[in-house]
């Protein structure tokens, strides 16, 4: 009818109230996704204030609440739908907001937008989550003193509790690292190619039945993966590997992009692939899952041409559109599958499921490998990767998309049939 029957859970970084669209098409779009990200918010925001006001309650045996007790329960329910202002979010939107005035300087035309948007397009709800995976934490005791000293006891309860829970998840992630059945981040590019032809790949844990992906289960996956971290000798790659979890979350993954591009290419490449993909934010999700059920192939986006790298980003979303892009293969010159799963269970994979599992693979060869360079070190006995950029008598040539795919085919069926040839040795 129109009315808006929200009670106080409205804040700055809510959906506006009112319609941007006249259109009755976007318009009906519009209301479609105000009901789909408000309705379950909603639900969860009051059940937390509900369940905070009658905790405090019981515990102050008081039969009415009071204002104190009322903002405390607001607080808890905000941080429940992660809307809560915290260091975390702050620090994020200051750097979007940053980002944004850098972009104004060059181009004044742009006013209020710029890379910050592009870079962080949601900013409140990842950047909450990631707080409360470092609540999670030790951390969480050295809140729970601080709130304690100041006379807070509600707040140092559940800061107290959430370190316990957090450092025994840090442990839990510890020990399965230790012992060879959870992985942490995979930060070498070869190493980590050459591991996934066995379905071996970064933030999994392992299991006879599948290899199942916990980057996604936030906020728990960035303690868990602090403790995988914690098992590598040099400090400074455990820091590295921790903090690569956080930006695993599906809503940084701007972010991760710019990041990696940044380490890899410089600044300007960062920033020249980040505008280019701009367009494929406007791709709604359900139209990209969509084609990830029809097309079962990765496609390869990249070109030597900026532009096109942009318009190969958005068509790899589109059903059927995608299949005009060349496949990606690994480092045995084999497809990449986006997804193992068949019939409903890949419907299910597909549409619903937060996280990835494969099957592991057993393969002689990509095993004698695996082992020679755990054994070694040495990255000479991985098989070999492709580069963008090769040498043709003389001259340095920019591979096209196609051309690339080809020759990571060409190179990786090589590498492997060479593998082959030996694989009656014994490297162990």
């Amino acid at each position: 009818m129109g009315i808006d029957t929200r009670t106080g859970i409205g804040g700055r970084f809510d959906l506006p109230a009112r319609k941007s669209f006249k259109d009755p098409v976007l318009g009906n779009l519009e209301t479609a996704l105000d009901i789909g990200l408000r309705v379950p918010d909603r639900t969860f925001y009051h059940g937390a204030l509900e369940e905070s006001v009658a905790n405090q309650l019981k515990a102050q045996g008081l039969k009415e609440a009071t204002p104190e007790i009322l903002e405390m329960a607001r607080k808890e329910a905000l941080e429940a739908v992660f809307q809560n202002d915290s260091a975390v979010s702050q620090a994020v939107l200051g750097g979007r907001k940053a980002l944004n005035k850098l972009t104004n300087r060059i181009s004044p035309n742009a006013k209020d937008f710029g890379l910050g948007d592009l870079a962080i397009p949601y900013a409140q709800t990842p950047a909450n989550i990631v707080q409360q995976g470092i609540n999670y934490s030790p951390a969480g005791f050295i809140k729970a003193v601080v709130n304690g000293s100041k006379g807070n006891q509600r707040q140092a309860t559940l800061d107290a509790a959430r370190g316990i829970i957090g450092t025994g998840t840090m442990g839990a992630g510890y020990g399965l690292a230790k012992n060879g059945i959870a992985n942490g981040d995979i930060e070498d590019f070869q190493v980590r190619k050459n591991l996934e032809t066995i379905n071996e790949r970064p933030f999994q844990t392992k299991a006879p039945w599948g290899n199942t992906s916990y980057s996604q289960l936030e906020p728990m996956s960035i303690p868990f993966s602090a403790g995988t971290a914690l098992t590598q000798k040099d400090k400074e790659k455990a820091i590295q590997a921790a903090l690569g979890a956080m930006l695993e979350l599906p809503m940084l993954d701007g972010v991760s992009r710019f990041v990696k591009d940044n380490q890899n290419y410089g600044i300007g490449t960062a920033a020249t692939n980040l505008t280019m993909g701009f367009p494929t934010q406007f791709i709604p999700t359900a139209l990209n899952q969509l084609n990830a059920y029809i097309d079962p192939v990765q496609r390869e986006t990249y070109s030597p041409n900026v532009v096109m790298r942009g318009v190969n980003q958005a068509l790899n979303k589109i059903p059927f559109a995608s299949k005009a892009l060349p496949k990606k293969y690994n480092a045995k010159g084999e497809e990449i599958q986006k997804y193992q799963s068949e019939g409903l269970n890949k419907a299910y994979d597909v549409f619903l499921n937060p996280v990835f599992t494969s099957k592991p693979k057993d393969d002689l060869v990509m095993n004698e490998v695996k082992a020679l360079y755990e054994i070694t070190g040495e990255k000479g006995a991985l098989l070999a990767m492709p580069e963008r950029k090769i040498k043709i008598d003389g001259e340095t040539k920019e591979l096209s998309g196609k051309e690339f795919s080809e020759y990571s085919k060409a190179l990786g069926e090589a590498s492997y049939s060479g593998y082959q040839k030996v694989s009656s040795w014994s490297f162990i």
